[in-house]
This record gives C-alpha cells, structure tokens and sequence, in this order.
C-alpha cells in the first residue's frame, strides 16, 4: 500500500481538533461544580489542547500562542479546584476516621472552610472565563484557526 505523506501543518491541525472536539466535550461538567471528577477530566483534556497547541504553535505563529495561553489559564483554575477537593477528601476521611481532640477538630475544620472558599473561587473564576471564552466566540475562532 501506499503511504499517505501530511505535512506538520495537517498533521497539527487533525491534532488540535481532535482534543478540541474532546475538550468541547466535556465543558458541560462547568455546569455541575459539586461532580469533582468531570471537572478533573476536563483539566486533562485542556492540558492536552493546550499542549497540542504548543507544539504546532510554529504553523500558525502567535495566534496559536494566544490560544494557549488563554487553555493554559483554564487549565490553571480547574487544578487549583482539583488540588482543593482532594484536600477536602483527605481532611474530611481524618475527621471521620480518627476524630482528633476538639483543637484538632477545630483546626480540621478550619483548614476545609479555607479550601472549600479557595475551590469556590476557583471554580466560580474558571466560570467566568468560560462565559468570556463564549461572548468572544474563543472555541469557534479556535478550530476558524486549524481550517
């Protein structure tokens, strides 16, 4: 048989559509803040848009580098929210499992009160910058980018 030859160029661009469809995917987990593990699944498939992005970023200059950047920020805030919840896991599992003297329950709580703000800012900031990402049509100018 005879082999296909694609140029890095059309090989970048069936790369960074495919974990764009996989990304776009899973955006509905933004709209279920309590359901943890959607939300982790969608910072690994905006890690791996992100990283496509960086590695054909020479095919399209900075356009692709603004695009990044601005995955890279998503993929920021969804893993400041997962390193919270697993924080709020571990602490809770302690309570449960050993309940510590009232000093240590006290400090116990007051450690998942401080993660629980720091996951709720962070989910309400990656919120946000999904909206942003809709008014300025982000997804489509994205794959507008890779026809």
């Amino acid at each position: 048989s005879k082999e296909t030859e694609i140029s890095f160029k059309e090989l970048g661009k069936i790369v960074i559509d495919k974990n764009l469809r996989e990304f776009e995917a899973l955006i509905p987990a933004l709209y279920s803040p309590l359901d943890a593990e959607p939300l982790h699944r969608l910072r690994l498939k905006a890690k791996r848009l992100r990283y496509s992005l960086k590695v054909f970023a020479v095919c399209w200059e900075e356009e692709c580098g603004q695009f990044a950047r601005k995955v890279a920020k998503m993929q920021t805030l969804l893993g400041d929210l997962h390193d919270s919840d697993e924080w709020i896991e571990n602490l809770l599992a302690r309570l449960r499992e050993e309940p510590p003297g009232i000093e240590g329950r006290e400090a116990l709580i007051r450690l998942l009160s401080d993660f629980s703000e720091q996951r709720n800012r962070n989910y309400i900031s990656a919120l946000q910058l999904w909206s942003e990402w809709q008014a300025e049509y982000f997804l489509p100018r994205l794959k507008a980018m890779t026809l």
